[in-house]
C-alpha cells in the first residue's frame, strides 16, 4: 500500500512539473502569443482597434527581446504600407493623395532603418508594453495639435494612432503615425504630412548633451588615409537638423580640420535619434554635434 501511495505521489508531482514546464516558457512569449491569438480570431488580420495595434507593436518589441531576427524583420515588413493601397487618395483626395503616396513610398527604404533602430532601442531596454493613443474626430483621447490637424485635413472620418513603449508607463516614443490598411497597422513618417496646408513645421533648439542622450544609432567616422598619415587631429563641429522621426535632415560643417569634414558628415548622416516631443507633438530639432579626432585619426 505504501509503495502504491508513493508511486501515485510521484506521478502527481511529475504531472505538476509538466504543467509548470508548459506554462513558464509561454510567459516569456506573452506578446507574441497575444498577437498570434488576435490574428487567429480575425482570420490572420490584426483587429482594427487600439488593442490590435498594441499587440502588433508588443510582438515587435518581444522579437527584439527574444533576439528573433526573422520574426522581427517579418513584423517590420507588416508595418509597410502596401503599394496597392489607395489610403492617401481615399483619405485626402486624389491629387493630394498621390503626392503623399509618392513621398511615403520613396522614403520607406531609409525610414525602415530608422523604425528598426527605434524598436531595437526600446526592445533592448525590456520595454515590452505598448501604449497607444487614438486620434479621430470622435475620439475622446487627446492628441497633439499636429496629428489633430492631419485628422481635420481628411475628407471624411479617419482614425490615426500614435504609440510609445515602456514598462509600467510611457517612456520611449515609437516612430510615426499608424493607420489601419488591409488587415494590419502601417506606419507613416511624419514628414509625409508636412505639406498639408494647415500643418506648420515646428522646430526647437536643444543642446548637444540632450541630443547625445537621445542617440539610438551611431556610426563611427572613418577618416581618410591622408589624415591618418599626416596625423591630423582636432574637433569637428556640425550643425544638424533632425526631422520629427529622429533622422538627420540637414547637416553642415561649422568648424574643425577640413580634412576630416567628409568623414564626420558621412557618418553623422547615418545617425538616428529618439523623436523629440513638445506638448505631445513631434518636432524638428536644431542642434550641434562635435566629434573629436585623436592623433591616430580616429574619433
Amino acid at each position: 500500500m505504501t509503495n502504491r501511495k508513493g508511486l501515485a505521489l510521484r506521478i502527481a508531482l511529475l504531472g505538476l512539473l509538466c504543467q509548470l514546464a508548459s506554462i513558464l516558457p509561454a510567459s516569456r512569449l506573452t506578446a507574441a502569443a497575444k498577437h498570434d491569438s488576435l490574428k487567429a480570431q480575425t482570420g490572420g488580420a490584426v483587429p482594427e482597434s487600439s488593442s490590435g495595434l498594441e499587440s502588433q507593436l508588443e510582438a515587435i518589441l518581444g522579437a527584439v527581446r527574444d533576439r528573433n531576427l526573422k520574426q522581427f524583420n517579418d513584423l517590420i515588413d507588416d508595418l509597410q504600407l502596401p503599394e496597392s493601397a489607395n489610403w492617401f487618395a481615399a483619405t485626402f483626395g486624389e491629387e493630394r493623395g498621390q503626392g503623399f503616396a509618392a513621398t511615403s513610398k520613396g522614403s520607406w527604404k531609409d525610414y525602415e532603418e530608422s523604425v528598426k533602430d527605434i524598436f531595437r532601442y526600446s526592445g533592448a531596454k525590456k520595454h515590452t508594453r505598448a501604449f497607444v493613443r487614438e486620434v479621430s474626430a470622435s475620439a475622446s483621447t487627446p492628441g497633439g495639435s499636429l496629428i489633430l490637424a492631419i485628422v481635420q485635413s481628411a475628407k471624411g472620418p479617419v482614425a490615426l494612432y500614435t504609440a510609445s513603449a515602456g514598462r509600467d508607463r510611457e517612456s520611449d516614443r515609437l516612430p510615426g503615425v499608424y493607420i489601419y490598411v488591409q488587415g494590419f497597422f502601417r506606419v507613416v513618417n511624419w514628414r509625409t504630412f508636412c505639406l498639408l496646408p494647415n500643418v506648420k513645421p515646428m522646430r526647437i533648439r536643444i543642446s548637444a548633451e540632450v541630443a547625445q542622450a537621445r542617440l539610438v544609432h551611431q556610426v563611427n567616422p572613418v577618416p581618410p588615409s591622408e589624415a591618418f598619415h599626416e596625423r591630423v587631429r582636432g574637433t569637428v563641429m556640425l550643425h544638424v537638423v533632425l526631422d520629427r522621426d529622429g533622422n538627420v535632415a540637414q547637416l553642415e560643417p561649422v568648424s574643425g580640420p577640413q580634412q576630416l569634414f567628409d568623414a564626420a558628415t558621412t557618418a553623422v548622416r547615418q545617425w538616428r535619434y529618439e523623436p523629440m516631443l513638445l506638448n505631445g507633438d513631434p518636432v524638428e530639432v536644431d542642434t550641434t554635434i562635435t566629434i573629436a579626432f585623436s592623433l591616430d585619426g580616429h574619433p
